[in-house]
């Protein structure tokens, strides 16, 4: 309990003063680490190369997700409804046609967090055992497989910075 409280807290500071450097120089984060002192473009190889590899994974995974949705509703297989689901968002984002997509995820996005939130109150922990979590420590059994990418997810990581950098930009 007490990492994710930490990740969301990092999160929110984050992407608080990338948002702030975005608005405030009408630059992208990634002008801004290029513009950097030391040897030319040292910060973006530094985000960007492992960005590479977790971009395919992610646009894969949604993708993927996608899919498994619209098989539930469509005929097709799932290759076809992925490659499908990664043209569709393509053009959505080339031909800047996603406000309707975009206020649609915001609604879903609340709904799902409403629905986190009254799960997590009928099957969560007793409170003296939530309270324990608040405690920093690492319990003897962790699995850091999977408590890993769960803190990686909650950060959002790099990717995530540039991209909201950038949609700060679009949204002038």
């Amino acid at each position: 309990m007490w990492a994710l409280l930490l990740a969301v807290a990092l999160k929110w500071a984050i992407n608080r003063e990338v948002g702030r450097y975005t608005v405030c120089t009408g630059r992208s984060i990634l002008d801004g680490l290029a513009s950097l002192p030391g040897p030319r473009g040292w910060a973006l190889w530094l985000i960007l190369v492992p960005q590479l590899v977790v971009a395919v994974a992610t646009i894969a995974g949604l993708a993927s997700s996608a899919a498994t949705a619209l098989i539930l509703l469509l005929p097709g297989e799932a290759r076809l409804w992925t490659v499908a689901s990664i043209g569709a968002a393509s053009g959505l984002a080339l031909w800047g046609r996603y406000r309707a997509i975009e206020r649609t995820a915001v609604v879903l996005a609340l709904e799902l967090g409403a629905a986190a939130v009254a799960t997590a109150a009928l099957v969560g922990p007793a409170p003296a055992d939530l309270a324990d979590g608040l405690v920093p420590g690492v319990p003897p059994d962790v699995d850091y497989g999977e408590v890993l990418p769960w803190l990686g997810l909650m950060l959002s990581g790099a990717a995530g910075m540039l991209w909201y950098s950038q949609w700060l930009l679009a949204k002038g």
